[in-house]
C-alpha cells in the first residue's frame, strides 16, 4: 500500500485557500468590531450599531435578529476564522463558514431581485445614520438609543 506525500498540489491548494479564508474572516470580523478605516475610532458598542444598520437595511430580521446578528457574527467570523487557521475539526468548520456565505450570498441575491432596488440599502443606512444622530421627540437621553426606533420615527 502507498502512502501519500503530504505535499502534493491538491493539499498545498486547499490549505492555501484555508489560509486565505481564514485570513478573510478574520479581518472581517475585526472590521466589524473595531472600524479600522474610522479615525477617532469608535467604541465597539457604537462599531456594533453601525453594523446593525448594515444588517437592519437588507429588510430580512425583526429588530431582536438585527441585534443579535450584528452582536454575535463578529465575534463567530474572528473565532471562525482562527479555527480554520489551526485546522482542529476542520470539516464542523468548515461546514459552518460555507452555511454562513451562503447565508449572505442568498440575503444579497434577496436584496438585488427582491423588492429592494439596488441604491436602496445605502440610502436607507445613510437616511438612519442621519436618524441616529437626531434627538427623537418625546424621549429622555437616559433611556439606551435604539436605532431601529429612530429610523422608524423618521420613516426611513
Amino acid at each position: 500500500m502507498m502512502q501519500s506525500s503530504p505535499f502534493n498540489l491538491p493539499r498545498a491548494i486547499i490549505w492555501i485557500g484555508r489560509l486565505v479564508l481564514a485570513g478573510i474572516f478574520i479581518y472581517a470580523g475585526y472590521s466589524k468590531i473595531f472600524l479600522p478605516i474610522v479615525h477617532p475610532r469608535p467604541s465597539i458598542g457604537a462599531a456594533l450599531m453601525f453594523f446593525a444598520l448594515q444588517v437592519d437595511s437588507y429588510q430580512l430580521l425583526p429588530p431582536w435578529g438585527v441585534n443579535f446578528v450584528a452582536h454575535t457574527l463578529p465575534f463567530a467570523e474572528i473565532a471562525l476564522g482562527f479555527l480554520l487557521l489551526i485546522g482542529w475539526r476542520l470539516r464542523i468548520w468548515a461546514t459552518i463558514v460555507t452555511l454562513i456565505m451562503l447565508g449572505f450570498f442568498a440575503a444579497v441575491v434577496r436584496s438585488y431581485w427582491g423588492s429592494l432596488p439596488p441604491w436602496c440599502a445605502p440610502t436607507r443606512w445613510a437616511c438612519r445614520l442621519i436618524a441616529a444622530a437626531l434627538p427623537l421627540p418625546n424621549r429622555s437621553p437616559s433611556k439606551q438609543f435604539s436605532a431601529t426606533v429612530a429610523s422608524r420615527h423618521w420613516h426611513c
